[in-house]
């Protein structure tokens, strides 16, 4: 695409799985909340040199897996839910999440951010759930900054590599 992803902010925006699939887009992509939640591999392997903007409840599955972002800091304060390997090896290097956010849960065999490797930086702003292997090999992982309530790692996951982070 040259240019920018804008997606309608129609009520009940539906797109299918797949619709962005290896999309390159040359601008900015936003996902208004009218698209509840971002389907099965979305946008897989998107490559933008943009800024990506997600105001959806729940990003899917494999919803940007192995995406490249032009700006690598994101901006998940909107997000409730993110499903198993939802950024699973994408090039994100900080990402902020809202009060309340719960990443995977205890069916995954793939983390949120697994293999995220150039992850330095991720802030939760109040409480979180985090899910099996949510941030494991991130081996770039060095700082997570917790503002205010507790963050809960599910009982007996992996959820960080074995050389964790500092939590702040």
């Amino acid at each position: 695409f040259d240019g920018s992803i804008s997606l309608s902010t129609e009520s009940d925006l539906s797109v299918s799985n797949k619709a962005f699939f290896r999309a390159e887009v040359d601008g900015d992509v936003t996902v208004p909340s009218s698209l509840s939640t971002i389907p099965y591999q979305c946008f897989y392997a998107l490559t933008t040199t943009g800024k990506v903007y997600i105001y959806s409840d729940t990003v899917g599955e494999e919803a940007f897996a192995e995406a490249k972002f032009g700006n690598i800091d994101l901006d998940l304060t909107y997000v409730d839910k993110i499903a198993c390997q939802a950024f699973y090896k994408s090039n994100v290097e900080s990402v902020t999440f809202k009060n309340g956010v719960v990443l995977g849960d205890s069916s995954c065999e793939y983390g949120s951010f697994e293999d995220c490797d150039d992850l330095r930086t991720v802030t939760f702003n109040g409480s979180a759930t985090i899910g099996m292997y949510s941030f494991y090999s991130c081996g770039s992982l060095q700082n997570i900054y917790i503002e205010g309530s507790e963050v809960t790692v599910s009982r007996d996951s992996d959820s960080f590599s074995e050389r964790g982070p500092i939590v702040h």
